[in-house]
């Protein structure tokens, strides 16, 4: 008995009417709290108290998937404005660049690799990404008749901006280059437009 009326208790406490009134972010430093805020509501305000925690529970999931933050929580407040609650985000981010450097051997030839990676996060304050890597690798091919040189250099830059008409959808681009030479030089480049939307 006592659990029908703890389960009645709280169907009516989820399907209370309430709005989302003001937003709040706590613990940002380069992320635009109006940029939150625009997440939260592009998820859809809700009508009820229920629906409201289950946008915010998504939002939360959508904003973590960025690698943007070390934790993400939110929580509900009593807002000043009658049928509302303020809704308060507390982040803390992560650093926001980082570099790898590093050799790698291997591939058909024995090659060894030297190369980095550059990547920034929240570039703009609007949790995007940009991410550049390049590298070298010198390697001597010798044969019964000569000797000589082989060599590969590449380099690449990719840029995602998340969240562009819903927590589903994304666009970027990727930039790209390498040169190889032995006998002959073989130059590529190109470029892409990842456009990303939900199915």
């Amino acid at each position: 008995m006592e659990e029908e009326i703890t389960e009645s208790l709280l169907e009516k406490a989820l399907g209370a009417d309430l709005q989302i009134g003001a937003v709040q972010v706590l613990g940002s430093k380069r992320t635009r709290p109006d940029f939150l805020e625009w997440i939260l509501r592009l998820s859809g305000e809700g009508d009820t108290f229920g629906s409201i925690l289950e946008n915010l529970t998504e939002v939360i999931e959508a904003v973590k998937e960025t690698d943007t933050f070390e934790s993400v929580e939110a929580f509900l407040e009593e807002s000043e404005e009658q049928g509302k609650a303020d809704v308060v985000f507390s982040v803390e981010e992560k650093q926001r660049t980082s570099i790898t450097l590093g050799t790698e051997s291997g591939g058909s030839f024995g090659d060894t690799t030297v190369g980095g990676s550059f990547h920034i996060r929240n570039v703009f304050g609007c949790l995007e990404t940009l991410r550049a890597n390049a590298g070298a690798s010198p390697t001597s091919v010798t044969s019964s008749a000569s000797s000589s040189m082989r060599s590969k250099n590449y380099f690449g830059l990719e840029f995602t901006k998340p969240f562009l008409f819903d927590l589903a959808s994304s666009l970027g681009f990727r930039l790209y280059s390498s040169e190889e030479k032995l006998s002959y030089t073989l130059d590529k480049y190109g470029a892409d437009v990842i456009l990303s939307l939900p199915l």
